[in-house]
């Protein structure tokens, strides 16, 4: 049974009990490998699976007979059974998609990144809170494990004052460049880099980022018209903090990814998506002490952002991933992408 504890630390909501039936749009690699899969294996109701491909919709009767199928959107909007919508399509054309969901009355988790600008972002909020109708985004990285206590402790306090956050990255991407797919050719920033760019920016409020300077290039470009890719983002805050992300998507495998916190009182080092596990560690100086953890982002991320909707939607309260906190995010990303198209000319997000 899957249990979500309440956001102010009350009591513990049994989410299976709610009627909460998830309707999701896209039966893509990542809806298919992740979303569906954790949802009903934990207890969630999912009840209808949305996608124009035939092809997507005779792999979802294989996989999950029960559910039902619709290839029209419209469809599984009037199905009754379906209160939370789960958006896993491309960025282009999903802000339609939202205000339709929130025409419909249905609660929506829209999949990242949600647009390639911020245009028209705070009207669908206001929008959504017009109908009382609840919008997140699926940055399931900030429920990694690693990310999601290392957020805890600096409300806390354990570090102090941010100074400086470091990310790392320790993998291998290769992937071909299609404009009518992704929709950019900055894939690597746009949208694999988009969990970094989002914790960062979470992690660094309310000292706000000022500049943003980035670079993308290529690193090996292969007969199949693949390429791999690496880069750098750097974020500069009004404070005088910064935060670096050293993209290196060129290793010979996925061994994870390294981030360090450093603050004025205390240091946090970790690592997320890791082949051997995800950690966290404090220091103050003094000593240095293990932070337990419990999971994996995948596919635990996935889960959590989805229950932090549901839970919210129970108590009435935004999300932690709302659609009006993800401005912030959609703002720096786009930032970044101009910097890099740019040359690395420092932009003002």
């Amino acid at each position: 049974m899957w249990r979500w504890p309440a956001e102010d630390g009350g009591e513990v909501i049994d989410l299976r009990g709610e009627a909460f039936g998830i309707g999701v749009v896209g039966y893509g690699r990542v809806a298919s490998r992740w979303q569906v899969p954790v949802y009903l294996r934990a207890g969630l109701k999912g009840v209808a699976i949305c996608d124009r491909a035939e092809e997507a919709r005779r792999r979802a009767a294989v996989d999950w007979p029960a559910i039902r199928r619709y290839r029209s959107y419209d469809e599984l909007l009037t199905d009754p059974a379906v209160q939370v919508v789960d958006l896993a399509t491309r960025p282009a054309g999903r802000l339609p998609l939202i205000g339709r969901a929130i025409d419909a009355g249905r609660h929506v988790l829209a999949q990242k990144p949600l647009a390639f600008g911020t245009d028209g972002l705070s009207e669908l909020s206001e929008r959504a809170g017009r109908a009382g109708v609840v919008v997140a985004v699926n940055q399931n990285g900030r429920f990694a494990p690693a990310w999601r206590r290392a957020t805890e402790l600096l409300h806390d306090g354990a570090v102090g004052r941010i100074r400086a956050i470091t990310h790392l990255y320790d993998t291998m991407l290769r992937w071909k460049p299609d404009m009518a797919r992704h929709g950019t050719r900055q894939f690597l920033l746009f949208d694999y880099s988009n969990h970094w760019i989002d914790i960062t920016g979470y992690w660094l409020r309310p000292d706000p980022v000022v500049a943003v300077q980035a670079v993308d290039y290529d690193t090996v470009r292969h007969r199949d018209g693949s390429v791999q890719q690496s880069m750098w983002i750097s974020m500069e805050t009004k404070s005088g903090a910064n935060a670096v992300i050293r993209g290196a998507a060129a290793g010979v495998s996925h061994a994870g990814h390294q981030f360090l916190i450093q603050g004025d009182a205390g240091t946090l080092r970790g690592r997320v998506d890791s082949t051997d596990g995800e950690h966290l560690e404090w220091d103050d100086g003094e000593c240095r002490k293990s932070i337990a953890l419990d999971g994996e982002w995948f596919p635990d991320g996935f889960l959590a952002s989805m229950c932090e909707l549901l839970e919210a939607v129970h108590t009435g309260r935004p999300p932690v991933h709302s659609l009006s906190d993800n401005l912030h995010t959609v703002a720096l990303v786009a930032a970044v992408c101009a910097s890099a198209h740019a040359g690395g000319r420092r932009v003002d997000p």
